[in-house]
């Protein structure tokens, strides 16, 4: 039998050499992708955490349809204190700050989505739904065990399945 080969015991790196810039240059790319990780969460989760901080403290089972609207009305208010702030401590003739526009603009398009009947939210009418939403860890891969619905805000809803199914049969 050969006996196991050593391993090279690790050297140092010289502080100016090329092989520590090489080596610097690669940590300084990790740490820069794992924060853009971590800042670009799927609105999706964004969206489902809400309603489970919203829904995590409450006993009820299940939620009716009013109360269903209320809490989409508050999810589409959460950013309002946040910009009336923005927008009273800005000059007079200044434009926005980058991240007022976004929360502006995110806001104006989950309001449209409402009104047009395009807003996905967690079917909290089913109690095993609300029981399985308030048990999510929060990660990404758990959103797609929770069930959506398509939300309007002037009509009834109607779930994303079913809608889906409808309109695969439609093309038949």
């Amino acid at each position: 039998m050969k006996a196991a080969a050593k391993a090279a015991p690790e050297m140092a790196v010289h502080p100016q050499s090329r092989r520590a810039k090489q080596m610097h240059k690669a940590a300084v790319r990790r740490d820069r992708l794992d924060s853009r990780a971590g800042a670009r969460e799927r609105p999706e989760v964004r969206r489902m955490l809400w309603f489970r901080d919203a829904i995590l403290h409450d006993t009820q089972r299940s939620y009716p349809e009013p109360e269903m609207h209320v809490l989409v009305s508050q999810y589409l208010a959460r950013y309002d204190e946040t910009l009336d702030e923005i927008l009273s401590e800005l000059r007079p003739g200044a434009s926005l700050p980058t991240n007022a526009e976004l929360m502006r603009t995110m806001v104006q398009r989950e309001r449209d989505a409402y009104v047009s009947g395009a807003l996905k939210v967690p079917n909290l009418f089913a109690k095993k739904n609300v029981d399985q939403l308030r048990r999510w860890s929060g990660d990404a891969g758990g959103v797609s065990a929770i069930s959506t619905i398509l939300i309007r805000k002037t009509s009834t809803l109607e779930p994303e399945a079913e809608k889906e199914d409808n309109s695969a049969m439609d093309m038949v």
